[in-house]
């Protein structure tokens, strides 16, 4: 099974000197404070940086070197880089065919676009070695309670920073930007100004990330384990505030997905269980689903829109990537440049039918990974994480956003913690979370399990 990531624990550091001790202290206290740095630099400011050429160079990013550098000799010392669990050899395997074809198509058909080149080399070849491979044994060093706790904070702060931006949009036309913080350097004082960023002239709620269905896409990939972190309802309230604001059909479909998965889990759970009945598990989705429709409701009136504008039939202007699946080649044909919002249609179109078949197969790894581990539906973290990932690969026919930074270092976080999370301490949860209640969430997947209405109690 996947590595066991220790919950937070009182380290006895067995050692002839108050010293050694401090500096063991020290050690785990600096790994703490780097997880947190990522956090604040890539899910908060994931924009924060400069660019050289076409290509951005964030904070985040730097800092995610800087980590893999210092992960290398934890990884190496005692041989730990080689002992890879079974399930992350699943998922590498199932990325394999990918990047044999993207780098195919490299050598073969040349790159139109280095800016676009260099990013497809980073989110499939350099993150998921890094976060699956490197950060492994690394991560045991980690008090998870630290970690999961600056995650839930900084999601929340980039949905509330959003509302606020979004208000201010509404209130004067304009947006605010911080250079080399909220906007990369280079792009100051164009985000606003944007065509992708408003919809009838009202702009998106963009964030941090500015621009609104890039926000949500990489949002949506983290909305169940904040779910599941989060106690507070308005808190997660606020997410879903800040997620319809982006007013991206995308997004809206996700959030509808995302109650229509509850209600399936609920069902399966009391099929499984029959004849013993819980209708709260059906229920529940149910009366999340109405305060969602009555949200999506506002944003159409500030659109001016109806419901129509959900079942637009031109698939907001990406009707045409669709006619790569009218035509197309069985190898790559074409030089490497941007994976098109369409992510499946793009792939088709670019990396020919071989390409199409290794991305269905790298989008449904976890599917993969959970018909050969099936208790990880009884463990939150990795049942959150398993909804984040099929979200995103029902949501990448629409908008994958796959090339734009964060989206692809949240998915091989989200990935780390469905291989990895079988070690993660339900006192790690119940630490974060305070009074922790999982069957209150709108997300949860792990029903058919009663002992999860333990946990943390």
């Amino acid at each position: 099974m996947g590595c066991k990531l220790p919950g937070p624990r009182t380290y006895d550091v067995k050692s002839s000197s108050a010293s050694a001790h401090e500096k063991k202290t020290l050690q785990l206290s600096s790994c703490d404070f780097l997880a947190v740095l990522l956090c604040i630099f890539i899910v908060l400011f994931p924009k924060a940086g400069v660019k050289i050429g076409s290509v951005p160079l964030t904070w985040g990013y730097c800092l995610l070197g800087i980590s893999a550098v210092i992960a290398c000799p934890v990884a190496v010392s005692g041989g730990a880089i080689l002992r890879i669990s079974r399930l992350t050899l699943i998922a590498i395997t199932a990325l394999l065919p990918f990047q044999a074809t993207l780098l195919y198509s490299i050598l073969v058909n040349g790159i139109r676009d280095w800016g676009y080149a260099l990013s497809d080399i980073t989110n499939f070849m350099l993150l998921p070695t890094v976060i699956l491979v490197l950060f492994k044994p690394w991560c045991s060093k980690l008090n998870w309670s630290v970690v999961l706790r600056a995650l839930r904070t900084f999601v929340f702060l980039a949905a509330a920073y959003g509302i606020i931006l979004f208000c201010i949009g509404l209130l004067t036309g304009h947006t605010v930007e911080i250079p080399y913080l909220t906007v990369n350097a280079d792009d100051y004082g164009s985000v606003g100004t944007e065509k992708d960023n408003s919809r009838n002239g009202i702009l998106k709620l963009i964030s941090t990330y500015n621009n609104g269905n890039l926000y949500g896409v990489a949002t949506i990939i983290l909305m169940p384990l904040f779910d599941l972190l989060e106690p507070r309802r308005w808190r997660r309230a606020i997410l879903r505030i800040a997620l319809v604001m982006t007013l991206s059909r995308t997004v809206w479909i996700a959030l509808l997905l995302d109650q229509i998965f509850a209600f399936c889990a609920g069902l399966w759970s009391n099929l499984w269980n029959f004849p013993i009945i819980r209708p709260a598990r059906l229920l529940k989705p149910v009366m999340y689903m109405l305060p969602l429709i009555g949200l999506l409701f506002v944003g159409l009136k500030v659109m001016a829109r109806d419901f129509d504008f959900l079942f637009d039939p031109t698939f907001g202007d990406r009707l045409d990537q669709f006619q790569a699946f009218a035509s197309f080649t069985i190898f790559p044909s074409l030089p490497v440049a941007d994976i098109a919002e369409v992510v499946y249609a793009s792939v088709l179109n670019s990396l020919g039918l071989v390409g199409f078949l290794s991305v269905l197969l790298l989008l449904g790894s976890p599917l993969l990974i959970t018909l050969l581990d099936k208790r990880l539906l009884n463990n939150p973290i990795r049942a959150a994480a398993l909804k984040g990932l099929l979200l995103y690969a029902v949501i990448a026919w629409a908008d994958g956003a796959i090339t734009l930074i964060p989206v692809m270092t949240f998915y091989w976080f989200t990935m780390f913690l469905l291989i990895n999370g079988e070690g993660l301490s339900w006192q790690a949860v119940g630490e974060v979370t305070q009074s922790f209640q999982p069957i209150a969430r709108p997300s949860p997947l792990w029903v058919s399990n009663p002992r999860s209405q333990q946990l943390g109690r």
